[in-house]
Formats: C-alpha cells, sequence, structure tokens
C-alpha cells in the first residue's frame, strides 16, 4: 500500500489531469492546499482523495513554504509504511515494468517534459516523445518513494520548514547515501515547464490564462535562482525551448 501527499495550490487544472494516474500505482492521496482554492478542494474530492487546508504556505513571510505545509501533511497520514511525495504535475503511468520497492531505498523515477498543457494529458504511448531531463537530474520532490521504517529519516520534521519558497529541499534526499537512490525502470510525465512556479503559480493556466500575480512571483523565483547560481541552465527549460 502507497500512500500518496501532493501540494496543489492554484494547480486544479493540471491536478484534474494527474490525480487520475494516482490509481495506478497509489492506494490513497492527500492533497494539501491553501485557504480558498475551492477549484483544488473540488478535484481533490470527485477523484476520492483526502484534503487538508493549511496556511502553511504563507506564514512568517514566505512566499511558498511548500515544506512545512507537506510535514504537516505527513503527520495526518502517519509516517509508516510505503509513502510517496509528488507534485501535483506529474502523471504516472499505468503501464510499467514491474516494480517491488525495497525498504531503505528511495526511489525517483526520470520525467519527460510537457511543456504545453493547453491540450491536456496525452496517452501514455505518447510520452516518449517528450524531452526527458539530463540523466544525472537529483532526485527532486516531484516524485519520492519511501517507505516510513527507514531508519535514515529520524525525527520529524524530515524537511528544512523555515524555507521561504518551493525550491528543492536537497537535505532529505541527502539522508540516502547515493548506493540507497534508485531509479525505477518507469518514467512519469511532468506536465508544464520545471523549475518554475516555485514561488507559487508562474506558469500559463491550460486555458492560456496567466494569474495577475504571476509577474511578482516570477520576480520572487527569480532571486531563488540568482541565490543558487542556476538561472542560466534552466532558463531554457522555463522557455520551452527543450520538448
Amino acid at each position: 500500500m502507497v500512500k500518496a501527499i501532493c501540494v496543489s495550490v492554484d494547480y486544479s487544472d493540471i491536478l484534474e489531469m494527474t490525480l487520475p494516474t494516482h490509481k495506478f500505482f497509489c492506494e490513497s492521496t492527500l492533497v494539501i492546499t491553501a485557504p480558498g482554492d475551492t477549484k483544488t478542494i473540488e478535484v481533490a474530492e470527485a477523484n476520492g482523495a483526502q484534503v487538508h487546508v493549511t496556511d502553511a504556505f504563507y506564514r512568517k513571510g514566505a512566499k511558498f513554504n511548500k515544506w512545512s505545509a507537506l510535514e504537516e501533511g505527513l503527520d495526518l497520514i502517519g509516517r509508516s509504511g510505503w509513502l510517496l511525495i509528488i507534485d501535483a504535475d506529474i502523471a504516472i503511468p499505468e503501464h510499467r515494468h514491474p516494480f517491488i520497492p525495497v525498504p531503505s531505498y528511495l526511489y525517483t523515477p526520470h520525467r519527460r517534459i510537457k511543456h504545453d498543457i493547453s491540450d491536456g494529458l496525452p496517452e501514455q504511448r505518447k510520452w516518449a516523445q517528450y524531452k526527458r531531463l539530463k540523466n544525472n537530474e537529483d532526485f527532486r520532490s516531484y516524485f519520492q518513494l519511501f517507505h516510513g521504517s527507514d531508519q535514515v529519516l529520524g525525527a520529524p520534521p524530515w524537511h528544512s520548514v523555515e524555507m521561504k519558497s518551493a525550491d528543492n529541499d536537497a537535505s532529505f534526499q541527502a539522508r540516502w547515501s547515493a548506493k540507497k537512490i534508485v531509479r525505477p525502470s518507469f518514467e512519469v510525465l511532468h506536465l508544464g515547464p520545471p523549475f518554475t512556479n516555485w514561488c507559487g503559480r508562474v506558469s500559463k493556466y491550460k486555458d492560456g490564462t496567466v494569474d495577475p500575480k504571476a509577474k511578482e512571483r516570477e520576480e520572487n523565483r527569480d532571486v531563488v535562482l540568482r541565490a543558487k547560481k542556476i538561472e542560466g541552465p534552466l532558463s531554457k527549460f522555463r522557455k520551452g525551448k527543450l520538448k
């Protein structure tokens, strides 16, 4: 049994496409969202998912503290058994090679990127046409499968809850040694540009519109990128040059 936990704030249009694919892999899903995001709540409930609403995303002046909210969700679903942290923009394949996870390992599949979401989620047989990110991409939180009994996890919280954005919390995956981090044989599909919405939704909605706050969020995100000195290498992905 795999229990999934998924953060979705202002992502209902994408979640509506990806959440139904959870049934191919997960026994249950908890969707975490912010107060007022009624569309996400509707999508989650329509797909039989649990919902947790929290203001943790914006406490202490944070632009989008995904990790604090995620820790609340982990407390709710329980930190035992197989746990999957998955982003709202990740679709799970129905058909894949047999996969039997082993406790004490962290699993993250490669992802392919579909920048344009206007035409929805393609059939799985078409996923291979989209660009896969480089082989040495780290094991980011878009899909992290692990067992709650793993001793490397230690006492909660498991994530850096004081972060101000949804920037990757590398400290979590760093708990496992390189030999204990594995790519399963299947791939997932990422809907929309990666490395874009770290401080709130910037990318276009499925209908082609853009949130009025997108410019401000984009500026906040770029501050994070410059601080990490990765603005240049990632810009081509955000602009959709690699498909």
